[in-house]
This record gives C-alpha cells, sequence and structure tokens, in this order.
C-alpha cells in the first residue's frame, strides 16, 4: 500500500506532545489528512504496522485523550465545513470547526449548540461530542449525547458509514455482520440484567463522562442508533468522525442574573435544588477560595469582599425565549432572594452589561488561579459530579480531602444545578515527594466520589488517561467488561487512540506528566490550554502562541535536542512568523502576551549590520518612505498595463527567490487631496501615518476620480475643523518595535510625540490618527512605565479611526447601507477595547454589516504579511464569515485593507462607509 505523509521532524512532534492535560507524549509521527481516503489510507498502514491513531483537533481536552506516543492525526481547515439544515434547527459540520464558530452561525437563526462548555471558542465540534461534552446550562437534557442526529463515521475495517442514514442498518448487515450482530448481543445483555439497567440508569441519571456511554444499549434499538450514541463520549477511541450531524437548541435571549452569598458550603449546595426546580438555567457554585482568587477584579459585588473561609456563593440566571417567560420565571424565584440561608444579593437583573460583569467574574477563577500558581507547577483542573441529594455533603468532604493532603489554595467551583463541581490545584511533579502526594490524594478523591457519595468521576471532561484506571472503581466489574467487549468488537487492532479510556495499567494516569520548566517571565504563566489558537494568523501555517511557548519549554528540558529546536527552520517558525499583533493575550485566560516575548527575542537575537540597518531607516525615514511612494506609484501603473494578477504572482516569485516584500494589489492607492480645513482654530488634530502616506488612500473609484479625502468630507459635512499633518518620516514606530529594534521604535515614538504635543497646544486639542495600529502603538508608548519619566505627565487625547468616525456618525444625518458589507475589527482595535464602538458604528452605517464569525487576525501584522504573504493566505483560509453576498468590506487599518482584499471582496477605509452613508 502507499505510504501516507507523515511528518517525522523532532520540533513539530515534540511541540505537539503537549496538549491542554497535564500529560506529555512524544508521537512518533504527525499525521494532516485532507480528505476521507486519506484517512482511509492512515487507517490501514496504522493496522500493518501494528499502530495507534490518536485523531486531535483543537486540542483543548484536559484528561490526556489528545496526545499519545503513536500516531498523533491533526485535523485542521479540511475539516471545518458548516451547513444548517431546517432553517437551522440541525446543522451538519466537520470535526475541526470550533464551537463558537457554530453558535455564531445559529444565532442569526435564534439557536445555538446544545452543548456549552467554557472552552467553546477554541474547543472543536469533533472534541465535544468526543468527550460527550456538556457546561454551564445544558446539563444532560441538552449534552452532546442528547442533540446528536448521527456521524458520517470511518470505521476500523475502512468502511464509511452514516448512522442516521436509513439503509445504514442493512449496510452493517451485509457488509459488516460481525458489527451489527455484535451490537445487537450487548444490547440484549445489557437489558437482561436487571442491576446492569439499574446501574446504567443511576449512573446516566447525573453528568457522566466515565467509560463509554452504556445508556446507549438502553435508549436505543437499531445497531444504527446505538453505535453512533457509544461513539458520543468515546473520545476517539471507536472510530473517526468526518461529520456530525446534531440538533441546535434555543438561543433563549431573556435573562436575568442574580449573585448570591451564603454563610455555609451546604446552605449553598442545599439551595441549588430547589433554584432547579423554579427553572433556573445555570447555577454556579464559588467556594471562598474562588471568590478570594477573583477578589481584585472591578465589578466584584461589595459584600463579597467580605467573604469568609467557610462562606460560597451561587450565580444564579435565567434564560427564557420570550420576556413574558422570563417574568414567569422571575415570579417563581424572586422569593429566594429573601431566602433565610441567604446573607446578601444582588437580586435579579436584565442588564446586559451588569450580567457580562458577573459572568467574567465567573469564568475568571480558572484564570486567576493559574495565573497566581507557583512558577514551574502545572494547574489540575479535575471535575466530578455528586447527585443532587449528595452534592452538600459530597462539597464539604472535598474541601476536607484537599487541606488533608496540603492543596490549601485549591479552588471548588462549578455547575451545582447538575451536582457538577471542578477543583482546581497546582502541582510540581518534579518536586521530591510531590507525585507521591497527588496520588494519594487522587486514590482517596476517587473513592470518595464514587463510593462514598455515589457520584461521577468525570462528569463533562472525558475520562482520558486521567481517570482509566478508575473506570472499574466507578462502574463495577460488569460494566467495565461490556466496555471493554465494545472496544473489541469495533475497534479489534486497537487502531483508534490506544490506551485511552480502557487501559490495563493501573498507574498510566501518574506516568508522562509534564515538567513546567522556567524559560520567561513573560511566558511562564502559559497553561498551555490553546484558547490562543483560534486567533493567531500562523496557527496551521507554522506555530501558534501555545506551540511557540511549548517549543521554548522543550528546549529548556531536554537539552540535547536543543540544537535541533534552534535551526534556521525552527527559529522561521517560532519567531519570524509570528504576527507580534498581540490578539493572542485578549484570548488567553491568564493574559499572556506571545508576541512581546517574541519581540524580546528578535531583539535578543539582532546582529550588528542589523542594527545599523534598522538605526539608519529611523534616521532616513523620509527618503525611504519618498523611495517607497514613487515604486508603489509605478508598481500600481505597470500592474494596470499587465494586470495586478499577473503582478501580484510575479511578486511572489521574486519573494521567494529574492526576499523582497510581496505586492498586494491594495498597497497601492491614490494619493488624495488632504487639504486641511479652518487651519486657525482646529477641533481636531489629523495626522496621517506614515502607511497612508506611502500607500496612499483606499478610495472607491467615484472618490478617487477626484482625488477626495473621504475622512476630510465626512469632517467638512460634520462642521468639524481639522489640521491635517502629513509630515513625511514621521512614524509611531511599531515597525521597528514588532522586529525586536527598540531603541529606534523609542526614538521614533518621541519624535511623532513632540510634533503632536506642539500642533496639539500641549495636548488641549485631540489627535486623531488615521491608522488603528498607528494609534495603539503611540498609545502604548505614552502609557508605558519606561517613558513616564522621559514625558513628565505630557499626554496627549488620542483618538482612534473607530472614535472619530462615531463621533462624526452622530453629527450627521445618515442614510445607511442597504445591501450585505463586511466590516472587520483589526487587532489594535480588540487590544483597545473598542470592539463595541466599533459594532456601534458598523449597525450605523449598515444594518446588513456581518463580522467574522471567529476572531482573529488578519495575518497582515504591520508588514510581516508582505514579508511572510503566507501567513495573509493562511489567515484569510481560516476565517468563517456570516454572509455569502457581500462584495465589499471597511476597517481601520490601511495595510488590513490589502491584506483583506480578494478579487472577490475589496476592503475600504470605515471613512468611506461614513462617506457613503452620509451623502446628501
Amino acid at each position: 500500500m502507499t505510504q501516507p505523509h507523515l511528518s517525522f521532524d523532532y520540533s513539530d512532534r515534540a511541540v505537539h506532545a503537549h496538549d491542554a492535560s497535564l500529560y506529555r507524549l512524544l508521537p512518533r509521527a504527525i499525521a494532516r489528512p485532507q480528505s476521507e481516503s486519506e484517512v482511509i489510507q492512515l487507517i490501514e498502514w496504522a493496522k500493518l504496522n501494528r499502530s495507534s491513531l490518536t485523531f486531535r483537533a483543537g486540542g483543548t481536552s484536559l484528561s490526556g485523550q489528545a496526545v499519545t506516543d503513536e500516531i498523533l492525526v491533526l485535523l485542521e481547515r479540511a475539516w471545518d465545513s458548516f451547513e444548517t439544515c431546517d432553517d437551522g434547527l440541525s446543522f451538519q459540520c466537520g470535526p475541526a470547526l470550533r464551537g463558537g464558530v457554530a453558535n455564531a452561525k445559529l444565532a442569526r437563526l435564534g439557536r445555538r449548540i446544545g452543548p456549552d462548555p467554557a472552552s467553546i471558542s477554541a474547543a472543536c465540534l469533533g472534541g465535544i461530542v468526543s468527550n460527550n461534552a456538556s457546561g454551564m446550562c445544558c446539563g444532560t437534557e441538552e449534552n452532546s449525547y442528547r442533540t446528536i442526529i448521527g456521524f458520517r463515521l470511518i470505521l476500523a475495517s475502512g468502511h464509511v458509514i452514516e448512522t442516521h442514514s436509513p439503509s445504514c442498518d442493512e449496510f452493517l448487515r451485509v457488509e459488516l455482520p460481525h458489527v451489527y450482530q455484535g451490537l445487537l448481543s450487548l444490547r440484549d445483555k445489557v437489558r437482561a440484567s436487571s442491576s446492569l439497567c439499574e446501574l446504567i440508569r443511576r449512573k446516566s441519571a447525573i453528568k457522566n463522562t466515565m467509560g463509554y456511554t452504556l445508556e446507549s444499549f438502553l435508549d436505543f434499538d437499531r445497531p444504527s442508533e446505538i453505535l453512533a450514541h457509544l461513539v458520543v463520549g468515546s473520545e476517539g477511541t471507536l472510530g473517526f468522525i468526518s461529520k456530525i450531524f446534531m440538533r441546535s437548541v434555543p438561543l433563549r435571549p431573556h435573562r436575568a442574573t442574580a449573585l448570591m452569598l451564603f454563610d455555609r458550603v451546604g446552605d449553598a449546595c442545599a439551595l441549588s435544588s430547589e433554584l432547579r426546580a423554579a427553572g433556573c438555567s445555570a447555577i454556579e457554585f464559588l467556594d471562598h477560595n474562588s471568590i478570594r482568587a477573583i477578589s481584585h477584579h472591578q465589578g466584584l459585588p461589595s459584600f463579597l469582599k467580605d467573604s469568609q473561609t467557610g462562606n460560597a456563593a451561587l450565580l444564579v440566571q435565567i434564560q427564557a425565549n420570550t420576556a413574558s417567560e422570563l417574568n414567569n420565571a422571575l415570579e417563581l424565584n424572586q422569593a429566594f432572594q429573601q431566602h433565610r440561608a441567604v446573607s446578601n444579593s444582588t437580586g435579579f437583573f436584565s442588564d446586559r452589561i451588569m450580567q457580562e460583569q458577573l459572568w467574567e467574574l465567573r469564568k475568571g477563577i480558572f484564570p486567576a488561579v493559574g495565573a497566581r500558581r507557583p512558577k514551574g507547577t502545572s494547574v489540575i483542573i479535575e471535575d466530578i459530579a455528586f447527585p443532587q441529594e449528595n452534592l452538600a455533603s459530597g462539597t464539604i468532604h472535598l474541601q476536607h480531602l484537599l487541606n488533608k493532603h496540603d492543596y490549601h489554595d485549591a479552588v471548588i467551583y462549578g455547575h451545582a444545578r447538575d451536582g457538577n463541581l471542578h477543583f482546581v490545584l497546582s502541582q510540581d511533579f518534579s518536586a521530591p515527594g510531590e507525585l507521591a502526594r497527588y496520588a494519594r490524594f487522587i486514590d482517596a478523591m476517587t473513592h470518595s466520589v464514587a463510593i462514598e457519595f455515589s457520584g461521577s468521576l468525570k462528569a463533562e471532561h472525558g475520562t482520558g488517561r486521567n481517570m482509566a484506571p478508575f473506570i472499574e472503581l466507578e462502574w463495577g466489574s460488569e460494566a467495565y467488561e461490556l466496555m471493554r467487549e465494545v472496544k473489541r468488537l469495533l475497534d479489534p487492532q486497537r487502531v483508534f487512540n490506544d490506551g485511552v479510556l480502557i487501559n490495563s495499567d493501573p498507574l498510566i494516569h501518574l506516568k508522562n506528566l509534564k515538567s513546567i520548566p522556567l524559560t520567561d517571565d513573560k511566558i511562564d504563566s502559559c497553561i498551555e490550554c490553546g484558547f490562543c489558537e483560534p486567533v493567531c494568523p500562523s496557527a496551521g501555517f507554522t506555530l501558534s502562541p501555545r506551540g511557540r511557548i511549548v517549543l521554548e519549554r522543550e528546549k529548556k528540558i531536554f537539552s540535547k535536542s536543543h540544537q535541533t529546536l534552534s535551526s534556521p527552520e525552527v527559529v522561521f517558525r517560532q519567531l519570524d512568523t509570528c504576527a507580534a499583533d498581540g490578539l493572542c493575550s485578549k484570548a488567553c485566560p491568564v493574559g499572556i502576551n506571545t508576541g512581546e516575548w517574541v519581540k524580546k527575542q528578535r531583539s535578543n537575537t539582532r546582529n550588528e549590520y542589523q542594527k545599523k540597518l534598522a538605526s539608519f531607516t529611523s534616521n532616513e525615514t523620509a527618503l525611504i518612505e519618498r523611495v517607497a511612494t514613487v515604486t508603489l506609484t509605478g508598481v500600481r501603473e505597470v500592474g494596470r498595463a499587465f494586470g495586478n494578477r499577473r503582478l501580484q504572482t510575479l511578486s511572489r516569485i521574486l519573494n521567494k527567490s529574492l526576499g523582497i516584500p510581496s505586492w498586494l494589489p491594495r498597497m497601492s492607492g491614490i494619493h488624495t487631496n488632504t487639504q486641511s480645513l479652518n487651519l486657525e482654530s482646529p477641533d481636531f488634530i489629523v495626522f496621517r501615518s506614515c502607511v497612508t502616506r506611502v500607500c496612499g488612500g483606499s478610495q472607491s473609484p467615484e472618490a478617487s476620480a477626484s482625488g477626495e479625502d473621504v475622512l476630510l468630507t465626512c469632517a467638512q459635512r460634520a462642521g468639524v475643523s481639522m489640521l491635517t499633518l502629513s509630515n513625511s518620516g514621521l512614524c509611531c514606530g511599531q515597525p521597528w518595535d514588532s522586529k525586536g529594534f527598540v531603541e529606534d521604535a523609542v526614538k521614533k515614538s518621541r519624535e511623532i510625540f513632540e510634533i503632536l504635543y506642539q500642533k496639539s497646544d500641549s495636548g488641549r486639542v485631540p489627535v486623531v490618527i488615521d491608522n488603528s495600529p498607528c494609534e495603539q502603538s503611540l498609545r502604548e508608548f505614552i502609557e508605558s512605565p519606561d517613558a513616564s519619566v522621559w514625558l513628565n505627565g505630557r499626554t496627549l487625547d488620542l483618538w482612534d479611526p473607530v472614535d472619530f468616525a462615531l463621533y462624526l456618525s452622530s453629527k450627521l444625518k445618515l442614510k445607511p447601507i442597504t445591501y450585505p458589507v463586511r466590516f472587520f475589527t483589526v487587532c489594535s482595535v480588540h487590544k483597545s477595547g473598542r470592539k463595541n464602538k466599533f459594532l456601534e458604528l458598523a449597525q450605523r452605517l449598515a444594518p446588513m454589516a456581518s463580522f467574522p464569525d471567529q476572531e482573529a487576525c488578519c495575518g497582515m501584522a504591520g508588514d510581516r504579511g508582505a514579508w511572510i504573504p503566507e501567513l495573509i493566505q493562511n489567515a484569510k483560509e481560516r476565517f468563517h464569515w456570516g454572509d455569502t453576498h457581500s462584495r465589499t468590506g471597511f476597517c481601520t487599518s490601511r495595510t488590513c485593507e490589502a491584506a483583506l482584499s480578494t478579487e472577490e471582496h475589496t476592503f475600504y477605509s470605515v471613512f468611506h462607509a461614513l462617506e457613503q452613508a452620509s451623502r446628501p
């Protein structure tokens, strides 16, 4: 047979030896199949070579089910398709589609997916269903098991089936009779045992992801349906999910939220069952350590600041489809505010901003624990579930066990509505005696939860390697042997994720544990969760922020391989291709800006020649600007004569062979008339960034014909006077900063500050920077501690294009754009906290505006995308847009306009949209 394409590159394998769990396993090889035929080829190769395949999409799993020392199969953009059916009542998607993207697409139809895990923005649907994920609100009623319709599966035999097809059972009976008859035999065996039936019903009454979903044998009669529901929660051990077919659930947009404080843990747990009976959709428990962990957060109710040891809180939310439904539910729940056990409460409120503040507190618990843990320790999060009647006593006993084993800072929080709790602790496995302490605690905890309190050792995070040795403890020998029979029937040669879920090693949970070496203060708090990956333009092309940090840790631990991990090819992947835009810090639970660390590494590796060249360019910026302007103008004319597509192809060839920047058609704009308005006493100073001066304005054809500048036009219509500064050679310093030339960047920032400070009457007149990244760069310089002494209290009133466009829109009579258009929130707008302002602006200008279904960088990253055009291409291929008909888009960065534009879609400045909407 044909050898499948496998990567044996050590750095590639080392990066993917880590996931979000506490385990490290170095795979023998990495595979990246692009089609079902390639997956089938992999399966046949694995059987022939007695190997195992572990499929991985988001890599956010917490229990060791997405790492392997065999063949790791990465599912990337070839597997992230999506299609709605029946007006959104159901949908089908690929296993690599992010849960957040699915929700964004379904939200337009008033729907969402059932499971709502906290990792939903980063987790992929393949992992969500393979772990039978749930979350804060879905409980057991809307989890993956309850909302799945079926799968397109590739079995160990190589057969491809669709379990929901009417002909699937007949296909199994004819083509795979041993599977067909085997499933029926197991079904009948289960149903013949009253004790087994009672056990399964009792275990499935609460959240439970320990082992296989044996309730499939009770809930369904046909082999195809049994198989589909066995695959849910199977963690990739029974077959490959090629496509997922699921039901959606109502979005329930009408919501009210309350936060209640209790003197005792038992009181909070006891009341949660009453709140559930009254229709509360989410009931989140926070113990005293959890409250203490988020005590520094803004928005924390004052009464929580006085929380004492033994106290607990409940964050409660009611969700409804209509306002009347919500009001009815509120009437039932208002009485709980005066319940004798409640010591203080916010009361229920419907204000979305206030609700978001409280939910940010709840979501901030895990990041807070991860950030404050001792350096070099792993952060371990476990999840369990108790029957409601045992929730109070079980929680109190869990606190006792944590303290007994010296985990005094551990926090307990979670979904009290379902008796599902998470506990988080820090552990240094490199210290003597620590592994034994952890082992003692796990043994005590598993016996307590599973035996004493009849709970689940895994409620929603999946069994994995972490709890595989304890399945028999929880389920008993008869049920465990049934699970082993399921594995033997569907995967007799153990091709799929061998060692996960079914494992005979009683100590597997204590082997292959991660070490977290100290490398740099900027990245040491990374918990390797992978939440950063969806926003990164280089993820899938080279490395994600997680991959860059993991690689640095691998260098530190495995010194023998350090040379391999420091080759030019690896440096290119780790440092050169990082956009360094910092958007990853917004997605990171502990706020790591991997771009800042990368820029530091770039600075440390610059040689004398590079430093001199950077110094020359910073001193002669005006000359370089003139040369670049002439060059781009000439290139634009060549493109007109020979065609932009041919010219772009040629530039890509020259980029590869000579290392010159790749040309993008939208970079060559028209140099418009920037005549100032009312110069004597301007309302604003408008600074033209160097990218605008060099590349010209991004005007529409009708504006280009007259040389009209849309920003000035909009200001004139609004009656706003401006002084326009277009000084050649001035720059915010970002091009030098991103490349690691800090001194040159600071020099350029100082130059522009001095001129703007003078022109703005010592900071009195607001200064509009016409390019969002430039405004953000200058703002960061002004606000940096290193600049405080030099600035000596001086500052500028800086306005981003979003600020100014929104301000002008309030003064203009608008006729909103009536056709579909796209708006793109550039990285600097995210980082500066202007996202909501940009959304407001888009709604004013174009009611049919659409945004990407997941926030991400466009890959331009200043000018890096021109030097490495694959960054832009990679980013574009990962975007999911919320429309299919638009041909025009708008943003607030000139370089991002160029990167985002394609033959089908052209992006312009947001001021073009404002000009169009404000035309008389």
